[in-house]
């Protein structure tokens, strides 16, 4: 990979806290973050879907904040790797907690596609508990 693909890029979870350090400030997650990691640039592009009302979540329960994505990879295929497919666009979706007194956004439910499992979901067990 060329270091000028690579410039100004982030890795996946680096990518996953700017989109929350974005929510936390604008309440949206519009936006685009270039992804590398370690072997592949990716472009990744958020966006709003719907602001939501939680309810039966303990502590958690006011709005939320629902983002679809997609990733998409440019470069560092592998040669075998058949490229219409390699570059077809992953979609994904995460529904963010927005929570009062300045504490930062927090993801509930993370749902994306992958090429090797099918859709991959992650949820949130329980609202986080304070250090004592």
């Amino acid at each position: 990979m060329p270091p000028e693909q690579i410039r100004g890029t982030v890795d996946s979870l680096s990518g996953v806290a700017g989109m929350l350090k974005k929510v936390a400030e604008t309440e949206s997650c519009d936006g685009s973050t270039a992804i590398y990691d370690g072997r592949r640039r990716s472009v990744a592009v958020m966006t709003s879907s719907a602001m939501v009302q939680l309810s039966g979540q303990g502590s958690l329960n006011g709005r939320a904040l629902n983002c679809g994505f997609t990733v998409r990879t440019i470069a560092g295929l592998r040669h075998e790797d058949d490229r219409e497919v390699a570059r077809r666009p992953l979609k994904g979706s995460v529904l963010i907690a927005l929570r009062e007194g300045g504490a930062f956004p927090l993801p509930l439910h993370f749902e994306v596609e992958t090429r090797w499992f099918g859709t991959v979901a992650v949820q949130l067990a329980g609202p986080p508990v304070a250090a004592e």
